[in-house]
């Protein structure tokens, strides 16, 4: 359970990172196209983030570098401030990095803004930049494929394990071990119910026991989400002859030749010279 919650919890994280990637990347493209103006600079700063030790743990205490700049520019008559570099910030490990575009927007003085026509607010210096995106959408989409190939496979586990106690079952039943084969039989039946397979089986068992009622009762139960399986009504069948109900038995050897089954004509000569 705790198990599965985690799966779901990193699989939900996954889903989130490539949504909030995705927003970012069509962000960075659509301002591409924005139309452009001219800013003036008014602060290029070097920013230091100190990040917890498992996300970068070749510098102590851990560091990255960032640039952070603030530059005015107008739209019409009005004017606007703003402090987005990118929609994706250019941070780095290397103080090099940061500090050389720090010095590039230091020194330029006046700059190309890009804005948003439907809110001039939004702006931006590097449009198309979306640094270590790409990285970041991979660890998303690995995050939601894992989460999906392990519940899909855990799927299929629980879908074969009924399968593999039917299994069993029948080894038991071979080697005349019953008790051994009704616990595997039953054992499916609880794990996938909607299967008819355990109930054909312990019908079965039960037929083998003269255990009629239960036969047929387990026989119906398969015909209710089978009802197309020859073998069932043809089974079910016997357990009626057992019973000495020919008409029933009649009726359900009828219903087995309508799903294909080929029942020798012996067979319900037999019947018939039952019923009279």
């Amino acid at each position: 359970m705790i198990k599965n919650i985690l799966l779901l919890a990193l699989t939900a994280i996954g889903i989130a990172i490539l949504y909030w990637g995705g927003c970012i990347l069509k962000q960075s493209q659509d301002a591409l196209t924005w139309p452009q103006t001219r800013g003036h600079m008014i602060a290029s700063q070097l920013v230091i983030h100190h990040l917890p030790k498992f996300i970068d743990s070749r510098a102590n205490p851990a560091r990255w570098y960032g640039t952070q700049v603030q530059y005015e520019y107008k739209v019409g008559a009005e004017e606007y401030l703003s402090d987005r570099l990118a929609f994706r910030e250019a941070d780095s490990p290397s103080p090099q990095d940061a500090l050389k575009v720090m010095n590039k927007y230091r020194r330029a003085g006046e700059v190309t803004v890009f804005y948003n026509p439907k809110d001039p607010n939004q702006a931006v210096l590097q449009p198309g930049y979306i640094g270590n995106l790409f990285l970041i959408l991979i660890i998303g989409g690995l995050l939601v494929l894992g989460g999906v190939f392990v519940f899909y496979s855990q799927s299929l586990e629980f879908k074969n394990e009924d399968s593999e106690h039917i299994r069993l079952g029948d080894s038991y039943k071979n080697q005349g071990k019953f008790e051994e084969a009704f616990f595997e039989y039953n054992y499916a039946i609880k794990i996938k119910p909607s299967s008819p397979m355990g109930y054909r089986r312990r019908g079965g068992l039960y037929f083998q026991d003269k255990n009629w009622d239960k036969a047929i009762a387990d026989f119906n139960q398969a015909i209710a989400i089978a009802p197309k399986d020859a073998l069932t009504y043809f089974s079910l069948a016997k357990v009626y002859l057992g019973k000495k109900e020919y008409d029933k038995a009649l009726d359900n050897m009828h219903k087995a030749m309508a799903h294909g089954l080929n029942v020798e004509p012996g067979i319900l000569e037999d019947i018939k010279k039952n019923l009279g």
